[in-house]
């Protein structure tokens, strides 16, 4: 029976490969061609000897292509594809005769066939042919049923239409009417090593410049027009991925659901592995060829021989000229020194900008410039062991430029002598690149060395992998180290790590933070964010910013606010005594003197008194507006300030508080001096000295005001702080305390009775400085 070796094969083990039936009367060439199209792997080949023959089995079974001659008894080609067509659908057709005519032509076309093949000629050539129409008929038939069959399924669905693109066996790429690539599938990210955002809304001549080099651009300008185009088999290579290969394509016109063309649609094949195996076809046919020749003459043999030869060698010049790497070959005398080159490439020429003829009486040593990326002995034990080496350096081109070159050597034995193959590509553009990038690299470390606050950042594991100059002042240099080798308290650095997990699994932290430094305390405002890198978290980074001031503000306000009041409160009420007792004292003297002359002075002065009242009393609703934020003061002015107020008589002030020392204060802390050195002129006794000094004590500094009289009997060291106490009014030490609380600065008295008075005034830390 036709066909019965073919289907056995079909099924011990070529399940996957391309079912062709082939239709001839010819039994012979039957055999021959189902030889040499099963010999390249990828065919399985079912024969019939007739077109009834071929019905009969598509009937029962199932084939991917249909080769058929055209002239055959009963039934020729033409009547045979109409029947297929009518019958069974739109398997692809090859018309495969011998007959050349016109009008078969034309009729086979008309009435549905794929492709038109006539025979003759080297058989080779024929069958390696006859093996590209099938593949690509098949890939285009399947390309298009596919796309048939997700259509019918998804009922339009794009979603299910770009799965079927994305996963297709062939490259499929949609272009919009300027030729900027809108759809780049999986398979042409496999085969290119470029992904679909690399080159999206890219023109493709752009990015693959061989597309213009081999005319292929003009077919995509021809599809754009309504015609579908087919390109011829070409090579590719991308130097940005170092993928390579040889590709086919078609591009047909993308319309729109008006029939209005709106771009191009390419199918890629990857047809590599066809090519290596035509070549290794080739090989096979030319040992074929040479048995055969071997019953003839020794003459013709030679004569074929040497045609072959001659045909592999201009095969292989055209495919050394036509690389995109410049390559020299050069001799290795048994030495180990480098000779002479034995032969170059049209683009080694073009790249160092001498002909070949030049080339070839100079070395390699003759246009370098002794720059090698690694050390020369490294390279050569490199080659000697391995024989492989890559390395840069550079050339000198005949005009006396220097371009940097990457060179890729491999030594190898060509016809009985040692050579080296050196690939050579000019890499003036990556290292453009390269210093582009290091001078951005630079700009944006001077930008963060820069900030005013600390900024830093962690890998994944917590290690320090930045510091700006800032944070490197104040932590010291913690690169390549971990937050538990700098010295904070254990429960702040606990918190810090745990901020610190959270921002690593993606959360934003900010808070604040207070460090124990040497003068004082500093608190912080912290950030901390993930370091993202499209979908992945590859780090943390966080910026500290010193906000000690703004906080010893807001917490001094805080307390002014809490005490003016009480402040303005007791002002008012002593205010108020006063003027009760004035106007006690206008009474009884208005009582005793009864002078008509007199009576409108006493209105004045009782209006006077109302008026007065009348302004204790507004500052009760005003008392709460206009208060004064604390600022930092000279210590030693203070007192200089507030000895000029005070009725000292022969009391003696000694200012020994260090010059160029301030403390953070309210501003009303010099009324405190004022009142210190009241107190002891009113109620020192026999004094005669008023002395302020400073002290350091626990990391704190202590301002004392002393003097040499009377002092503070015991029992009333903490009363002579409450209010009310004292013979005398005033702002009083009630006021002091309360004044001097806004900054948290505290005031106790400390003398020893019957030796003066001493008041202690102890400032907290960061609210004292040298200037």
């Amino acid at each position: 029976m036709p066909g019965t070796k073919g289907q056995g094969e079909v099924a011990g083990g070529m399940a996957g490969a391309i079912r062709v039936l082939y239709v001839d009367d010819e039994t012979s060439l039957l055999d021959i061609s189902k030889l040499f199209l099963e010999k390249a792997g990828d065919f399985s080949v079912t024969t019939a000897s007739s077109a009834a023959d071929a019905i009969r089995l598509l009937n029962h079974e199932h084939f991917d292509v249909i080769i058929s001659d055209y002239q055959m008894p009963g039934m020729d080609g033409i009547k045979f594809l109409v029947g297929v067509r009518k019958h069974f659908g739109s398997i692809p057709f090859i018309l495969f005769t011998g007959r050349g005519r016109e009008e078969v032509v034309i009729q086979a076309i008309n009435s549905g066939a794929d492709f038109y093949l006539q025979k003759g000629g080297e058989p080779t050539a024929q069958f390696a042919e006859l093996s590209n129409k099938i593949r690509y008929a098949v890939s285009r038939r399947r390309a298009e049923e596919a796309i048939r069959k997700s259509e019918e399924k998804a009922r339009g669905s794009e979603e299910f239409l770009l799965a079927v693109i994305t996963n297709a066996k062939e490259g499929i790429i949609v272009y919009d009417h300027e030729l900027r690539i809108t759809l780049w599938n999986r398979f042409m990210e496999e085969l290119t090593g470029m992904k679909a955002a690399d080159v999206q809304e890219k023109k493709a001549a752009d990015i693959f410049p061989f597309l213009k080099e081999k005319g292929i651009d003009l077919l995509m300008q021809q599809a754009l027009t309504g015609v579908t185009t087919e390109s011829f088999d070409f090579e590719f290579s991308i130097q940005s991925t170092g993928k390579k290969g040889w590709a086919r394509s078609i591009y047909s016109p993308n319309y729109d659901t008006h029939g209005t063309i709106i771009g191009v649609i390419a199918i890629v094949s990857d047809i590599t592995e066809r090519k290596r195996a035509e070549i290794e076809l080739r090989a096979a046919n030319e040992q074929i060829a040479a048995a055969e020749e071997v019953s003839r003459s020794r003459y013709d043999e030679l004569k074929q021989n040497q045609q072959i030869l001659r045909q592999s060698e201009e095969k292989f010049r055209d495919i050394f000229d036509l690389i995109n790497d410049g390559i020299l070959i050069n001799e290795i005398d048994p030495e180990g020194r480098l000779g002479k080159f034995v032969d170059v490439n049209s683009v080694a020429c073009r790249m160092l900008q001498y002909t070949r003829e030049d080339l070839l009486a100079h070395g390699p040593l003759d246009f370098v410039t002794g720059y090698h990326s690694r050390s020369f002995d490294e390279i050569l034990g490199e080659l000697t062991s391995n024989g492989h080496a890559i390395f840069e350096i550079e050339h000198r081109r005949k005009d006396g430029t220097i371009i940097p070159i990457e060179l890729n050597v491999h030594v190898v034995s060509l016809q009985g002598r040692q050579v080296a193959i050196s690939v050579i590509r000019d890499v003036t553009g990556r290292k453009r690149m390269d210093e582009k990038l290091r001078e951005r690299t630079s700009q944006i470390r001077a930008l963060i060395d820069n900030l005013p606050f600390d900024t830093w950042a962690m890998d994944c594991s917590g290690r320090y992998i930045l510091q700006n100059k800032a944070s490197v002042g104040h932590w010291g240099d913690r690169i390549g180290k971990y937050p538990c080798h700098i010295p904070l308290p254990a429960d702040l650095l606990e918190h810090w790590q745990a901020n610190n997990q959270r921002a690593l699994r993606g959360e934003t932290m900010r808070g604040e933070f207070s460090v124990p430094v040497k003068r004082g305390v500093r608190t912080y405002d912290e950030i901390i964010a993930p370091i993202c890198v499209g979908d992945k978290i590859t780090g943390i980074t966080g910026v500290n910013i010193d906000i000690t001031e703004r906080k010893t503000t807001e917490e001094a306000l805080r307390q002014a606010n809490r005490n003016l009041a009480l402040l303005t409160n007791i002002t008012r009420h002593d205010i108020n005594n006063q003027l009760v007792a004035l106007n006690g004292f206008v009474d009884l003297l208005h009582e005793k003197i009864h002078d008509p002359a007199l009576e409108e002075y006493f209105t004045w002065i009782f209006q006077v008194s109302t008026r007065i009242s009348s302004m204790v009393q507004f500052t009760k609703t005003y008392d709460a507006i206009g208060e004064t934020a604390p600022v930092w003061q000279d210590t030693r002015t203070l007192v200089d300030t507030a000895a000029k107020e005070v009725s000292l008589g022969k009391v003696q002030i000694k200012n020994d508080l260090p010059s160029g020392t301030e403390l953070f204060a309210d501003p009303l802390i010099v009324k405190v001096i004022y009142n210190l050195m009241d107190n002891a002129v009113r109620y020192g006794g026999k004094i005669t000295t008023i002395r302020f000094s400073v002290e350091e004590r626990d990391g704190a500094h202590v301002v004392v005001c002393e003097d040499d009289g009377e002092g503070i009997p015991a029992a009333d060291k903490e009363r002579i702080f409450d209010q009310g106490f004292g013979k005398h009014t005033g702002l009083g030490l009630t006021f002091s305390r309360e004044i001097l609380n806004i900054t948290g600065i505290t005031i106790h008295e400390t003398g020893t009775p019957g030796k003066g008075a001493r008041f202690e005034m102890t400032i907290p830390k960061g609210t004292y400085r040298f200037r």
